[in-house]
């Protein structure tokens, strides 16, 4: 899948010079495990220290995901089934802390932190 986005509204010049690049995004990988049909969730990569690279996001059902985007695997490295009551549609981290945030639109919008253990 190849994704153009173009906010020059149709002129290719930049104002003050040559014709500015229009990025393209391919599709390079699509990670599965989490599900998501009606509502579009957040997505947060951590950048660990020892180079290790993780994607983190959640489900409609409330499961946190977690995958390893250096692995040959697309499906989640680990998950958290019943991690919120509600859809999980927030994720930021922290990585120097190597913590993870996720949130849920429940009765009064939590929001979980979780800390990303990559020796177990």
């Amino acid at each position: 899948k190849n994704i153009a986005h173009d906010d020059t509204n149709g002129d290719d010049a930049a104002p003050d010079g040559p014709a500015r690049r229009v990025p393209k995004l391919v599709c390079v990988r699509t990670f599965t495990g989490c599900a998501n049909s009606k509502m579009t969730m957040k997505r947060s990569v951590l950048s660990c220290d020892d180079g290790t690279l993780l994607i983190v996001g959640g489900g409609e059902d409330g499961e946190v995901c977690v995958w390893d985007a250096q692995s040959l695997s697309s499906k989640p490295a680990a998950r958290v089934d019943s991690a919120h009551s509600s859809a999980a549609i927030a994720c930021a981290s922290c990585p120097s802390q190597m913590l993870v945030a996720t949130g849920a639109i429940e009765k009064k919008a939590t929001v979980t932190i979780w800390r990303v253990d990559l020796k177990s």
